[in-house]
């Protein structure tokens, strides 16, 4: 049995490798995510690097808190946070598939000739992405000081 130091107990990013695995669960979820909108829009064929690395850039952060939350309390297992991120994942997922279904008339509503639904204004909003993140986050944080409060 061998005794953990101070420093070994937080050192960071942990031990259990949670930030590696949340942020490639993420990375290639962005990669896949990228590629399918390279075929559907001319923007995303122009854009894609730029949109990658602002997409890492967002993903290492979540990744980084997300580790940092995950030893709050009692630490989060690898199964779990795997599982929870596959759940993020998943909610991107439908966001993504709503984003290209809730696509207006833009012409008609630059004119002023329609205006966009509530529906519209959610899915299409760039602050959605931050918002499932710190949903995520929020959750995550909930349960880590839970556990925190009921060890001890």
């Amino acid at each position: 049995m061998s005794l953990k130091t101070s420093t070994e107990h937080h050192r960071f990013p942990p031990h259990d490798n949670t930030f590696a695995i949340v942020l490639g669960i993420l990375t290639l979820f962005n990669v896949l995510s990228t590629s399918y909108g390279w075929f559907i829009s001319v923007d995303v064929k122009g854009w894609w690097p730029v949109i990658l690395a602002f997409y890492l850039v967002i993903s290492c952060a979540y990744a980084w808190v997300y580790s940092f939350v995950a030893r709050l309390g009692t630490p989060f297992s690898l199964r779990f946070s795997v599982f929870y991120t596959l759940a993020l994942v998943g909610c991107f997922l439908v966001h993504a598939v709503l984003d290209y279904l809730a696509r207006p008339d833009w012409l008609a509503v630059n004119t002023g000739l329609a205006t966009l639904t509530i529906f519209q204004r959610v899915v299409l909003s760039p602050y959605t992405a931050f918002a499932i993140y710190g949903l995520f986050l929020g959750l995550a944080t909930i349960r880590a000081l839970r556990s925190r409060q009921q060890a001890g």
